[in-house]
């Protein structure tokens, strides 16, 4: 059973406490027994101690629930041992990271702000924690090359070979949406 956590408020956009987090968790756990739960805003990461605070109330508490979350390469490959032990003890099962390309170049071309070391980086360090990545690559983006796709596939193969706790959703075909800078 799944639940989905917002660690914000809707109405006013301010970040939740950790301890508030913890307490809502806690009373839905009661309440529907999941096992696992979903971070669905896109600002989980925005605030890391605020982040950490969180995780480290769900392992203080031993709340037996997993969890799964987007995340961003650059904040993890960030992290120290201790950081990421904290989130590994705090329930983390999968982080799933749009990396979108292996191209240095067309990483800077959509503005990604993360470079391929870092997508690696971030990787190796949630296989050393025992959580399980997700991530996906688009291709077919304007101005892509076959070097620079050849690079995409050369990542692929790279982080698959670290361990099999690392998952790639496939390739996705660049689809342009109106009032995007890309469109």
């Amino acid at each position: 059973t799944f639940c989905y956590v917002y660690t914000f408020h809707n109405r006013t956009f301010r970040a939740k406490s950790p301890e508030k987090v913890l307490h809502e968790v806690k009373i839905l756990k009661q309440k529907y027994g999941f096992k696992h739960l979903f971070f669905t805003e896109d600002f989980m990461w925005v605030q890391k101690e605020r982040a950490l605070d969180i995780f480290r109330l769900f392992a203080e508490h031993k709340l037996d629930v997993k969890w799964t979350a987007f995340c961003r390469a650059d904040f993890l490959a960030k992290l120290n041992d201790a950081e990421m032990e904290i989130i590994a003890k705090g329930g983390a099962e999968i982080l799933t990271l749009g990396l979108e390309s292996g191209s240095e170049r067309m990483l800077k071309h959509i503005k990604k702000h993360i470079t391929v070391e870092q997508a690696k980086t971030a990787i190796r360090k949630c296989v050393k924690h025992n959580i399980i990545t997700t991530s996906s690559f688009i291709i077919g983006m304007p101005t892509e090359t076959n070097e620079d796709l050849e690079d995409t596939i050369k990542m692929y193969e790279v982080l698959t070979k670290v361990s099999d706790s690392v998952e790639i959703n496939g390739f996705f075909i660049y689809t342009p949406y109106p009032g995007v800078p890309l469109y």
